[in-house]
């Protein structure tokens, strides 16, 4: 087999069409510079928006319930921020879904700082979950709102007696994704008290 008829890596690499540099190109770029966590972040929030559409547009509360139990428990988690925000709250949002130690989200409610956990539960609340997350606003000197889907049983209310905690379920929560709720702790006589 004679020499120049054998193609090196070198020819072959400087020989490709310029569609295929191109693509390369393009592909490295995609690789680099996307950043897929906080699109699917952006598509959550833009999910939550419609979703609280919907929810709004439902008029009956078991219907409410029914609907808001089949979200995505991340969507379920935007939904409230988006609520909060759409009231005059200031919001934060956590920078992932997972791993966030047990915070959801922060509001500033009426001048009051507050880490947000959520919840999307068919039956009882673990009355573990909210000792947990009072312990945790207890270390971070705030409140805490608790909004959750389920049940909320006597163990669970019991762990929330200190004011620390604001659980908020039932018609409560539909008035807070409705936008239409601006009582939260004053129920309990609790706001602006830590």
């Amino acid at each position: 087999m004679p020499l120049d008829s054998i193609i090196t890596y070198k020819d072959a690499f400087f020989t490709l069409d310029y569609s295929l540099w191109y693509l390369l190109a393009l592909s490295l770029f995609i690789c680099l510079f996307s950043r897929t966590g906080n699109n699917r972040h952006s598509r959550k929030i833009k999910s939550a928006r419609k979703a609280l559409n919907i929810f709004r547009s439902i008029s009956e509360p078991a219907k409410k319930f029914s609907y808001i139990r089949k979200v995505n428990p991340f969507v379920f988690e935007e939904m409230i921020l988006t609520s909060l925000k759409d009231s005059g709250c200031k919001i934060t949002r956590n920078n992932r879904y997972t791993g966030d130690g047990g915070v959801d989200g922060r509001a500033v409610i009426r001048g009051t700082s507050v880490l947000i956990q959520a919840k999307r539960y068919r039956g009882h609340i673990s009355a573990n979950d909210i000792t947990e997350f009072s312990i945790l606003c207890g270390k971070s000197r705030k409140q805490g709102l608790f909004v959750h889907t389920g049940k909320t049983g006597k163990q669970a209310k019991l762990n929330s007696i200190d004011c620390r905690i604001d659980i908020v379920s039932g018609n409560r929560m539909i008035a807070l994704l409705d936008g239409s709720y601006s009582g939260l702790w004053e129920h309990r006589g609790c706001i602006n008290t830590r």
